[in-house]
């Protein structure tokens, strides 16, 4: 049994055995802004670790509760964690080479690293958050038990449903990126099985 061939490189072909490949300028200048904006999206990361983590060690330091004490202390090591994720999984990587093909297969490459680390977001960036952000949240329920529920008033309880679909939309959001991104990698396939 055949299997169907890919409708990209169908529609591809389809256009014409004549029609050019792109100029290797046009392909290096995407190449180059796409390393600019993932640089950017990084370093905006980098400076919002630089600007939370001493606010949570503030926390860390002062909170009349230990529990939140505690908690602010596990948001920073979270931090950390996505910082360190971030320059492992996500960093950027300037194109390099003059070849066409060398410079398409570094892009798909840089395209498959930010996609798989866009797909799995949930487990790199926001489960470190969540202990930390937990434990502060739910501080009077650890300290006083079950009464401390009654004891936390509407802000606290509308802080955990605002970080609850802050986190939903920052994981949808970063898989409805990871499908476009999976979009130009087939594109990119197309185009390197044409050159073949």
């Amino acid at each position: 049994m055949m299997t169907s061939p890919d409708p990209l490189k169908q529609a591809w072909q389809a256009g014409g055995g004549d029609m050019p490949l792109p100029r290797l300028d046009d392909i290096r200048t995407g190449a180059g802004l796409f390393y600019r904006r993932i640089r950017r999206r990084n370093m905006i990361e980098y400076g919002a670790a630089l600007i939370t983590v001493p606010v949570f060690a503030h926390a860390a330091l002062t909170a009349p509760s230990v529990t939140i004490r505690i908690g602010a202390a596990l948001a920073i090591v979270g931090i950390l964690i996505i910082v360190w994720q971030l320059h492992r999984r996500a960093s950027a990587v300037s194109p390099t080479g003059d070849a066409v093909l060398p410079l398409i297969a570094h892009q798909r490459a840089q395209l498959v690293r930010q996609r798989d680390a866009l797909a799995s977001i949930g487990t790199w960036y926001l489960l470190p958050l969540i202990p930390g952000l937990g434990v502060i949240a739910l501080a009077p329920a650890i300290d006083l038990g079950l009464a401390g529920l009654k004891e936390m008033d509407w802000f606290q309880y509308a802080w955990i449903g605002i970080v609850a679909i802050f986190f939903a939309l920052v994981w949808w959001l970063n898989h409805a990126a990871a499908r476009l991104l999976q979009a130009e990698i087939d594109a990119l396939d197309a185009l390197e099985g044409e050159t073949e």
